[in-house]
């Protein structure tokens, strides 16, 4: 892989991996760039010495705008869904600590790829949500893990309904560790990675274990349910296919309701 093929950079510091979504100006997630990031996070796995892995997009306009849609296509989708729920499988089942930083547009698998880690600093101007909806799909990810980080009807409402989330919103609900200033991202991720680094490493990844150990089984079935839905009926309707055809071709979809 070339540096100019890069779509996702690694770099350790000691204790700390980072982990740079470099896809701009929106770092918008292609099958390349998840094998990336999968790649990316499975390196870091199998090193001892990192306990905390930062997500974070490059530049100052995006986390990540979600997925390509040119990636949901019949041909390409279940790659993709492979490729990019097995960086979820690994976050949730890992002994290491994540935390996603996060500025700007931050969007459908953009969104469940933050909302995932352990912690999320966001800041106070950043664009969230969970759009897939009004293309005619669903985040799957999201249908498996937010009714556990935010409640059951507030994620239906979110996921069924598209519309923006505030980050002062998804603060409230949990989702959002902390909400800090425009600017103060780096420094307030800094600060939180210099608190967890003065723990015992040994103590924090048996905590992080004994944590993990209450959700991974309900949340591991729950997207693999979510995956048979999508690959084996939301496939077959025409509305999906209308909504990414609309969507490429920058037009309202028309609706076939089937």
């Amino acid at each position: 892989m070339t540096a100019e093929s890069a779509r996702v950079r690694l770099q350790r510091t000691g204790r700390i991996a980072r982990i740079l979504l470099d896809r701009p100006p929106l770092n918008v997630l292609d099958i390349p760039a998840i094998l990336q990031l999968r790649e990316a996070l499975s390196t870091v796995l199998a090193e001892n010495e990192p306990d905390l892995i930062i997500l974070a997009g490059a530049g100052d306009r995006g986390f990540s705008a979600g997925v390509d849609i040119k990636d949901h296509t019949p041909e390409r989708v279940e790659r993709m869904l492979s490729g990019f729920h097995a960086v979820f499988r690994a976050l949730a089942s890992c002994d290491r600590i994540s935390i996603a930083a996060v500025r700007g547009v931050c969007l459908g698998g953009g969104f469940e790829l933050a909302a995932c880690c352990d912690f999320v600093i966001c800041e106070e101007s950043a664009r969230l949500g969970l759009p897939e909806i009004d293309v005619g799909c669903f985040p799957p990810v999201a249908v498996a893990a937010f009714s556990d980080l935010v409640g059951a009807k507030r994620a239906a409402e979110w996921i069924l309904t598209g519309r923006p989330v505030t980050p002062r919103e998804a603060h409230a609900a949990g989702l959002v560790t902390r909400l800090v200033p425009d600017g103060d991202l780096d420094w307030s991720v800094d600060e939180l990675a210099g608190t967890l680094l003065a723990k015992s490493s040994a103590v924090l990844r048996t905590t992080v274990r004994a944590l993990r150990g209450a959700r991974s089984p309900t949340f591991s079935a729950a997207l693999e349910r979510a995956e048979r839905l999508y690959v084996d009926e939301l496939l077959k309707t025409e509305d999906i296919h209308e909504g990414i055809a609309s969507f490429i071709e920058k037009r309202k979809p028309s609706w076939k309701h089937r």
